[in-house]
């Protein structure tokens, strides 16, 4: 009788550790995120407002660590550069997490050459010096810095891990590099005023993310 009941209990409490255990890895989640948009933002400081470029001779994870922004993951680490909620292995296990091609991902719009600026507006310079502007899911109403969701919870159904850039293009279609609703229904982003939070899939849609979610596990 007092090992049904045991069981019993168990099986009331075990739903409630595994939701504030989700609870505690997503704030740890954002908190990286929050280091990250201040690094992102310092990086800008020294770069004429300019984000690190998504791949350019170094993924923009590296970019930041070279920089001094953020120290290094270490080898076989995905440390700040990663979800702790992520559990998918590594690329390239001897790599340092900054180096790896998995991690948080980078909005990618038309290249790996892809350039954020926030000082005036939400805009991207491509390789060829053309410009863009996103915006919302209605398609008129252009993203200010703080809905504009820059480094976020990503997910490529290519490689079944998470992936250092996301695709979402100009018109907000996307490709096999999404963004990850890993907690829950939310996934959690660095925003392009340096804030980080987590938002609903609704809360995606809305701000011109619908082609680009993943809702698996």
């Amino acid at each position: 009788m007092v090992i049904a009941i045991i069981a019993i209990l168990a099986a009331m409490l075990l739903p409630a550790l595994s939701a504030a255990r989700e609870r505690a890895r997503s704030s740890s989640c954002i908190s990286n995120l929050k280091n990250i948009g201040l690094a992102l933002r310092m990086y800008a400081d020294s770069n004429k407002g300019y984000f690190p470029r998504v791949n350019d001779a170094g993924r923009w994870p590296v970019k930041l660590v070279d920089g001094g922004y953020l120290q290094s993951a270490g080898e076989g680490k995905r440390g700040i550069f990663g979800c702790p909620s992520d559990s998918s292995p590594m690329y390239t296990p001897t790599y340092t997490g900054e180096a790896d091609a998995t991690g948080y991902g980078m909005w990618r719009m038309s290249g790996y050459e892809d350039s954020w600026n926030m000082e005036q507006s939400v805009r991207v310079t491509f390789k060829n010096g053309s410009t863009n502007e996103p915006t919302k899911e209605d398609g008129t109403t252009k993203l200010t810095p703080s809905d504009a969701a820059i480094v976020m919870d990503s997910y490529n159904t290519g490689q079944s891990k998470s992936w250092f850039h996301v695709n979402r293009y100009s018109d907000r279609t996307g490709a096999g590099e999404k963004v990850h609703l890993l907690h829950g229904k939310n996934a959690n982003a660095c925003m392009g005023d340096g804030s980080a939070r987590g938002m609903s899939e609704n809360e995606w849609k809305d701000l011109g993310w619908k082609e680009c979610l993943y809702t698996g596990n």
